[in-house]
């Protein structure tokens, strides 16, 4: 996780940013997904990161198990629908337009499926963090 932060001096700076469809960058961890970056990690100097991610068709394969170092991590679901699996829940849980996903700090979890038309925003905090994958067994 990061080291503590004041998070009032990280968010006490207005900004601004707009932002196109050429925006959009094949630039994130997962290949399958065109990222646009919303410009919150520059305007609090990296200790809030908010990017909008779209799938470029339909899910091919899942992401695999893995885990985030962070402290927070949000998911709006804005288009479409996402299909995750949390390690240690017994079913899948599937988020459609509209829902929010809160997952803990290090939450094992997997991308499992997505609809061609998925859109989402995610917040996290801090803006860059490691992403480990995790065996996980059946």
């Amino acid at each position: 996780m990061s080291e503590a932060f004041d998070l009032a001096e990280a968010l006490s700076a207005l900004a601004i940013h707009e932002c196109d469809e050429a925006a959009f960058k094949p630039i994130g961890l997962w290949d399958s997904f065109d990222y646009r970056d919303l410009g919150m990690a520059e305007a609090t100097g990296g200790k809030v990161g908010a990017i909008h991610l779209r799938a470029k068709g339909p899910c091919q394969r899942d992401l695999g198990f893995h885990r985030h170092e962070l402290d927070f991590q949000m998911v709006y679901i804005l288009k479409g629908w996402v299909t995750y699996r949390w390690q240690g829940h017994a079913e899948p849980i599937t988020a459609h337009a509209g829902a929010s996903v809160y997952s803990p700090p290090g939450e094992v979890h997997n991308v499992i499926d997505y609809s061609e038309d998925m859109e989402v925003i995610e917040v996290t905090m801090p803006a860059d963090y490691p992403t480990i994958d995790v065996e996980v067994a059946g």
